[in-house]
């Protein structure tokens, strides 16, 4: 059996390194002391550094905040390429820049040392229940290799293609799942304005041609609900989300017409909510706009409306 590490503990790497730790023990490093200590509570084994742990492992996973993070803890000082043996496996399963990923599997392969993408989609319930979707990056012969690793994280893997396809198709999926947020947000609160009945305006539009993740989940599961109103995602990371796909186009030279106006509505929500605020809080942008609340949960007070 290959020795595997992970690297960032964070709320979906940790989530991720938890599902990995049910099938045994592995090796773990993250910047928060504290983070470390819950999964060696778990079973993991405690690394001070990525170098450390690189040294001890076949394959290392990483899950952090952005591109720059990942060059960072893998090129940086005490970094995976300080530890790292010639054949050992990289895979980030970070939502990040797939360009800067096939730079630096680019540079890595000169080192002999392999790195491919393996991002996640479905939230840290997804990944606490094992059913998120992971879309794979990576040669046919890497994806072999990983497959059965990424199988005892989740049930639903995919071969995206080659080296950073898998963060391509993230980027896709997270740039239409915020486009249906708020385009279903400002509807359905344009609808209640006009007199429909918020959960009534849900339930038809569920059943129509204008369905989607949003009226069928969203609305039902969290924001109809005062004690499961947040859906433990922040506005920041919708941003970043949709500012990957921007700059995907700009990179590609295609041009966008309706994404960078989804980025600006989740970046008005920041300027009204704060960017640690729930995906859900946007809700409150469309219900003063309606001058209606459509949510279990009243804006809080002092907000200033934008």
């Amino acid at each position: 059996m290959p020795s595997i590490g992970y690297i960032g503990l964070g709320n979906m790497g940790g989530a991720l390194a938890r599902r990995l730790l049910l099938k045994g023990a592995i090796h773990v490093n993250d910047l928060d002391k504290g983070a470390i200590q819950k999964h060696v509570k778990l079973g993991g084994i405690a690394n001070p550094s990525p170098a450390a742990l690189a040294k001890q492992c076949d394959i290392v996973l990483m899950c952090l905040p952005t591109s720059n993070e990942v060059r960072q803890v893998i090129f940086g000082k005490g970094g995976i390429i300080e530890g790292a043996k010639p054949g050992i496996l990289l895979v980030d399963q970070t939502t990040g820049n797939p360009m800067a990923t096939r730079q630096m599997a680019a540079e890595l392969k000169k080192k002999k040392i392999d790195l491919i993408d393996a991002p996640v989609s479905g939230g840290v319930a997804g990944a606490a229940a094992g059913n998120i979707a992971i879309m794979v990056g990576g040669s046919k012969a890497h994806y072999a290799k990983i497959e059965p690793i990424l199988r005892d994280i989740s049930s639903v893997v995919f071969h995206a293609g080659d080296i950073g396809n898998g963060q391509v198709a993230k980027i896709v999926n997270n740039a239409i799942s915020a486009g249906q947020r708020a385009l279903s947000f400002e509807c359905i609160a344009m609808g209640v304005k006009a007199g429909l009945d918020a959960k009534t305006a849900v339930e038809i539009v569920a059943k129509s041609s204008g369905s989607n993740n949003v009226v069928l989940k969203t609305f039902p599961n969290n924001l109809f609900k005062a004690d499961n109103f947040e859906f433990n995602f922040t506005l920041a990371l919708s941003h970043k989300d949709l500012s990957l796909a921007t700059q995907l186009a700009a990179d590609l030279e295609y041009a966008l017409a309706i994404t960078p106006v989804v980025r600006e509505q989740v970046m008005r929500a920041i300027n009204r909510s704060g960017r640690n605020a729930d995906i859900t809080r946007m809700l409150h942008m469309y219900e003063a706009d309606a001058g209606k609340q459509i949510g279990a949960v009243a804006e809080p007070k002092g907000r200033r409306n934008t």
